[in-house]
């Protein structure tokens, strides 16, 4: 008898994303490295699958798989390869979002008896560009002046101690002692 499913924080069972295997027979060790499962796994991380689902659609445990990146850098080479893909479409898709975009809609209606085409209406629709978007990408791409987190440096000497505390993001007055 197996171990009873992992329960969350609140004592409901986790959530499991399926993926339905690929497969009738499991992969072995001496079959992983072959180019056709290679190719496989490769297409199953460009998907954007986790380690845990291609484990599944292989028809073997996570861990066996953990396993295999280990021992076979193959089988690790083709994951991250696969990995880089699907990251570069997320990143693609990050980029598009920082801009507006202007999108046909095409809204039809039918005579419910005939189902005959009685109006099409095409509308331009349009979407602005995501400000969360734009704010990340500029906090990773342009870190010297759009970060978070700004710090003040003195160069020299002084003669009066300076101690400045200001939090960006409070927008509390600093405290200020010039004692």
């Amino acid at each position: 008898m197996g171990r009873p499913p992992k329960k969350s924080v609140a004592g409901q069972p986790k959530p499991l994303v399926k993926v339905n295997p690929s497969r009738d027979m499991p992969v072995t060790a001496e079959t992983v490295k072959n180019p056709e499962i290679l190719q496989e796994i490769l297409e199953y991380a460009k998907e954007g699958c986790t380690l845990e689902q291609i484990a599944h659609r292989l028809l073997v445990h996570k861990d066996t798989l953990y396993k295999w990146t280990r021992k076979f850098p193959e089988v690790k080479a083709v994951i991250l390869e696969g990995n880089k893909v699907a990251d570069d479409r997320v990143e693609m898709s990050l980029y598009e979002m920082c801009f507006p975009q202007e999108v046909k809609e095409i809204t039809v209606e039918q005579d419910p008896n005939t189902g005959a085409v009685i109006k099409q209406v095409i509308r331009t629709k349009h979407i602005p560009a995501n400000a969360t978007a734009i704010q990340y990408w500029l906090q990773n791409r342009r870190k010297d002046v759009w970060k978070n987190h700004h710090s003040l440096e003195f160069q020299g000497e002084s003669t009066v101690p300076i101690n400045i505390v200001y939090d960006l993001n409070t927008k509390e007055k600093p405290d200020i002692n010039m004692e």
